[in-house]
């Protein structure tokens, strides 16, 4: 799967590339947020009661016209989840601990932009995510060494965006944001999937 999402995101950058030489508008964004993260198994079971994770990063934005554009991002994201399970040797046991995975993530998203003929201000967004994990933690123990040091999944989003001037690109934007991971977080639990998730609210201004 990590083969086939590669290749995915190669052919995506590509295209965009070859296109973006002809036309279309660039734009930078960061942004930040908060959400609630849970896991969930194979099955779609919950297993925990969600927390309130965080989410900071930046965006790149191509335009092919003004209702299309792709953009990619980099972010910080907090997944994790309290009071359900603990991570041990032997797997996943019920455990009251609050408990947060630290991750790298790179997106992939093309967005359809709607709304008034000369104002497009709604999008909906959709992709794939690929994440590496940079720290697991128990309250205050260290965890890491009981997941998986990656996480592929599906994010999506509805945005709202307030532009500044017609003239330039500058806009604050507000977006409900969707994650779901694909592949099992855990080492220690190979009879069942677990699997991130993650719904929140963004907010960023574009340059």
């Amino acid at each position: 799967m990590k083969n086939i999402f590669k290749v995915v995101v190669i052919f995506i950058i590509c295209t965009c590339t070859s296109v973006a030489q002809e036309e279309g508008d660039f734009t930078f964004s960061i942004f930040a947020g908060g959400g609630f993260s849970n896991i969930s198994t194979s099955e779609d079971q919950n297993l925990a009661e969600s927390r309130l994770s965080l989410s900071a990063g930046v965006l790149g934005t191509y335009y092919f016209s003004k209702s299309w554009s792709l953009r990619s991002g980099v972010a910080y994201e907090q997944q994790g989840w309290t009071n359900g399970v603990y991570v041990s040797d032997g797997g996943f046991v019920n455990d009251d601990a609050n408990y947060g995975l630290h991750y790298i993530s790179i997106s992939v998203q093309p967005e359809f932009h709607f709304g008034s003929k000369n104002n497009k201000n709604w999008y909906v967004n959709a992709g794939p995510y690929y994440s590496f994990l940079a720290g697991a933690n128990a309250d205050t123990t260290q965890v890491k060494r009981f997941f998986e040091n990656s996480d592929i999944g599906l994010a999506g989003g509805l945005g709202y965006k307030i532009s500044f001037d017609n003239k330039t690109n500058s806009a604050l934007f507000f977006e409900l944001v969707s994650r779901k991971g694909l592949t099992n977080i855990g080492k220690e639990n190979d009879s069942e999937n677990v699997t991130n998730s993650k719904f929140g609210l963004l907010v960023g201004y574009t340059f």
